[in-house]
């Protein structure tokens, strides 16, 4: 019960947080966890070279939101998903034809919004449900997205807990995507319950890293920076996403 209120109480400080793969949402979120365990928050440059990748600049929405006859009817304080993710910011009136054009919505599940990004092309437009958008009246609309680009840092955490041996058995998860609590922060939290359950074993043959990263550039500045490390040492590891399902529905992909 008290492990219940605890991971409830996470829960609802990481949810609202507006995050993307790199701004100043991961770095909020990571100081949060590192509250309840012991990680070591990392970064790495802008523009930075990992492999045939580039470390983006960071990203942070300011406000997103869609009026019509003076009345606000979309707006991205209510629901972070409301503007795609790394938009670039526009300020103008727009009659509908025009503006659905830029309106994502999920095309078989009617009354969800959609999560979608733009991390590596620049692009604007919102998100919202099918339903909402067939509510669409015909005129004119004035849309607002704010946003800032800026050079500064990826943010990762890492925490270790020493084994008797010299190989590591890695956990990580995502921690980039805003309110999603099944993909995202199902991860986070079990794995911040790994950590505690694990770290009063008073035997560890293996060592025991937990990575939280942003997708998929994130991974890429971890394998790079302990590339020979991961080679040498890694035993075996678990990806932790998804897992708030039921029991009976969860499952297991073996790597390759």
């Amino acid at each position: 019960m008290k492990e219940d209120i605890l991971f409830n109480k996470i829960f609802d400080q990481l949810f609202p947080i507006h995050r993307s793969i790199v701004g100043p949402g991961i770095r909020k979120s990571l100081k949060i966890i590192k509250k309840y365990i012991n990680i070591k928050i990392e970064k790495v440059p802008t523009g930075s070279k990992v492999f045939d990748w580039k470390v983006p600049k960071e990203w942070e929405l300011k406000e997103g939101y869609i009026k019509y006859k003076n009345k606000i009817i979309l707006n991205a304080k209510k629901n972070n998903l409301s503007v795609i993710n790394y938009s670039s910011s526009v300020i103008k009136f727009i009659e509908l034809k025009e503006l659905k054009k830029k309106i994502y919505t999920h095309p078989k599940i009617k009354k969800a919004t959609p999560y979608v990004t733009s991390y590596y092309k620049s692009n604007w437009g919102f998100c919202m449900s099918e339903n909402q958008k067939k509510k669409l009246k015909n005129g004119r609309y004035y849309i607002k997205i704010k946003t800032k680009k800026k050079n500064g840092y990826l943010n990762y955490g890492e925490a270790k807990l020493k084994g008797n041996s010299k190989k590591i058995f890695l956990l990580s998860t995502f921690i980039c995507h805003p309110s999603m609590a099944n993909n995202e922060l199902s991860g986070p939290l079990t794995l911040i319950g790994l950590y505690n359950k694990i770290s009063k074993w008073k035997n560890r043959n293996l060592n025991y890293n937990f990575l939280l990263n942003p997708e998929t550039i994130g991974s890429i500045v971890y394998i790079k920076k302990n590339l020979i490390t991961l080679k040498n040492k890694v035993h075996s590891g678990s990806v932790l996403t998804c897992m708030g399902g039921n029991y009976n529905n969860l499952s297991y992909f073996k790597s390759r």
